[in-house]
């Protein structure tokens, strides 16, 4: 039996803060493996007595994790998203809160703001714990030399050291924009005219700015653009890398530029300044909670004269600091100890035998995810070359697409060794 079982969505998003529990539960004495919830990673052969999860909002999630869970009760949430849009964050029956039977688990918290809004959720008070927002860990005093620096990434991706580096950490994925119950596309934050009004804003600053390298860091949910790869084939000062995580190009860019990236957290506390760029307004009941009151640059212009900006950081840190709970002991310390409480103690028993009905295409679906063939299948589809599946019909390339994410976003073991060996050079 493993010890640990820790399940994943995002790779980008989550890898390091993983390893780096595991790391710490191993340290002390624990064994713990890994396992991407998109079904890639095939099934586990082991049970496991704790299992830790990406996200947890309704029962259906928690039977779709069932396959991983077999044997254990004992359900611990990571929560990945704890900062929403306003009108959401008020609203106790929003989709990313815990609904049903998933609120007897156990609920890692960022900080009080998320337990709060937990609490009114009708998450007991003993399920919902503020660890703090262990991906903030990284960029600690005790982690320096962790990332690479300058020289490092300018001699693995090619680029100018001497240039001015602007980061633009997108949001632009498909999840900025909803569906309805009619398969039709909303764009509530105007996704689509917003990217293509700063994308121009973008042009002219490399018409005049030749003495800067622009390097854009798509969302891991981004689809591929065919106007990003035109701008970085017109001009030999943009780039366009998908590699390396935010807070590593944070911590080697000169300027950055956020949209609605809750990344804001992280260039604050890498004591880093940054442009809110809002080429279209957002209500500001729609806007992201931390930055519905920041200042914001809103027009071409400004934002051309924009890159000379003050040291005044644009969101009030106070706010920040009521959602990232960091404290003097390291989050993922703080993680673990929790982690053991619920490894020792028999309290938190989560009810996985939740009786869902499905419709039987449903049902396929899922009877397929759960074979070797799926996992074939997945990694045929992301093999299909962009020139060949921009003939395919729209639906199609939305399957090749997710294909190819799901194919990416699979951790391998070599990859979590050598963090741990990043890790072991810094920890004691």
């Amino acid at each position: 039996m493993v010890d640990f079982r820790f399940l994943y969505e995002h790779k980008a998003r989550e890898m390091e803060s993983i390893a780096l529990i595991s790391y710490e539960l191993k340290k002390r004495g624990y064994s713990c493996d890994f396992f991407p919830c998109n079904g890639m990673g095939g099934m586990p052969k082991e049970t496991a007595k704790v299992i830790i999860t990406p996200y947890l909002y309704q029962n259906v999630h928690l039977e779709a994790m069932s396959r991983y869970t077999k044997g254990s009760n004992k359900i611990v949430n990571l929560q990945w998203e704890q900062v929403f849009p306003i009108k959401d964050e008020n609203d106790s029956d929003y989709e990313h809160y815990p609904h049903g039977v998933t609120k007897t688990a156990m609920h890692l918290c960022w900080g009080e703001r998320e337990k709060q809004a937990l609490l009114r959720c009708g998450v007991k008070e003993q399920n919902a714990v503020v660890t703090g927002p262990v991906h903030m860990d990284f960029l600690r005093k005790e982690f320096k030399g962790y990332y690479d620096n300058r020289d490092h990434i300018s001699k693995r991706f090619n680029l100018n050291a001497e240039k001015e580096w602007v980061l633009f950490i997108s949001s632009f994925s498909g999840e900025a924009r909803k569906i309805d119950r009619n398969g039709n596309m909303i764009d509530e934050n105007n996704y689509d005219k917003s990217k293509t009004i700063f994308l121009s804003w973008i042009e002219e600053l490399l018409k005049i700015r030749t003495n800067i390298l622009f390097v854009y860091r798509p969302h891991p949910n981004e689809k591929s653009d065919l106007r990003l790869l035109d701008l970085s084939h017109r001009y030999s000062n943009f780039k366009l890398i998908r590699e390396c995580s935010v807070k590593q190009w944070i911590l080697v860019c000169d300027k950055i530029i956020n949209w609605i990236s809750t990344s804001i957290a992280e260039i604050y506390f890498a004591n880093k300044n940054c442009i809110i760029v809002r080429p279209i307004e957002i209500e500001k009941e729609k806007d992201m909670a931390t930055l519905a009151d920041a200042k914001k640059v809103t027009s071409c212009e400004e934002f051309l004269k924009s890159f000379n900006y003050s040291e005044t950081f644009p969101v009030d840190p106070q706010l920040i600091k009521n959602y990232y709970d960091v404290e003097i002991e390291a989050s993922y310390k703080r993680i673990c100890n929790v982690l053991e409480k619920v490894y020792k103690e028999n309290e938190l028993i989560v009810n996985k035998n939740v009786i869902i009905k499905y419709p039987i295409i449903l049902r396929i679906k899922k009877l397929f995810s759960r074979t070797p063939f799926y996992k074939a299948y997945i990694y045929a589809m992301a093999k299909i070359p962009e020139k060949i599946s921009s003939y395919f019909p729209y639906k199609i390339r939305v399957l090749i697409e997710n294909s190819k994410m799901r194919n990416r976003d699979f951790i391998t073991e070599r990859e979590i060794e050598d963090l741990y060996k990043k890790l072991k050079g810094l920890l004691i």
